[in-house]
C-alpha cells in the first residue's frame, strides 16, 4: 500500500511540475524586435520598433478592456501596427503627419547652373485703330 502512495505522489508531482512548464512556457513578454500587425479592431500589445514602410494613415486607440494604449499606423500595402504611443519616432511621426509634411524640402544648391533665368517681361503695346473713332488709342483686347 505504501508504494501505491509513493508512486501516487511521483505521478501527481511530475503531473503538476509539468503543467507549470507548459503555462510558464507561453510568450508572457511582448517581442519588440518587429512591430505587430494588426487583423483586429483593437491592439492587445504594442511594439517600438519603426516601421519602414510608407505609412498613410494613423487612429489613437484608448486602453479599454482587453485593448491597450497604442497608435494604429495604417500603410498602403502592408496591413496596419499597432505601436507604442509614448515611443520617440512615434511621436515624430505623429507630428510630421499632423503637419501634412511628407519630406524635408531641400534648400537649392548656390552656382551658376542652379539659378533660374529671368525671363524678360512683356508689356502691353497700346493699339491706334483707324477704324475706331471715338478714342485715340486703346489698349490689345484680352480673348477669352
Amino acid at each position: 500500500m505504501t508504494a501505491q502512495k509513493t508512486m501516487l505522489r511521483v505521478l501527481m508531482l511530475a503531473l503538476t511540475l509539468l503543467s507549470l512548464g507548459l503555462l510558464s512556457s507561453g510568450q508572457s513578454e511582448i517581442d519588440y524586435r518587429r512591430p505587430i500587425k494588426v487583423n483586429i479592431e483593437c491592439c492587445t500589445a504594442v511594439s517600438k520598433a519603426r516601421i519602414r514602410y510608407p505609412i498613410t494613415s494613423y487612429k489613437e486607440q484608448s486602453a479599454a478592456n482587453l485593448c491597450v494604449d497604442a497608435i494604429i499606423f495604417r500603410t498602403s500595402n502592408h496591413g496596419s501596427f499597432c505601436v507604442d504611443p509614448k515611443a520617440k519616432w512615434v511621436l515624430k511621426k505623429l507630428k510630421k503627419l499632423n503637419n501634412g509634411e511628407s519630406k524635408a524640402p531641400r534648400k537649392p544648391k548656390k552656382g551658376r547652373k542652379n539659378q533660374k533665368k529671368k525671363k524678360p517681361k512683356q508689356s502691353r503695346a497700346t493699339v491706334k485703330p483707324s477704324w475706331f473713332p471715338l478714342t485715340t488709342t486703346a489698349t490689345a483686347p484680352v480673348l477669352t
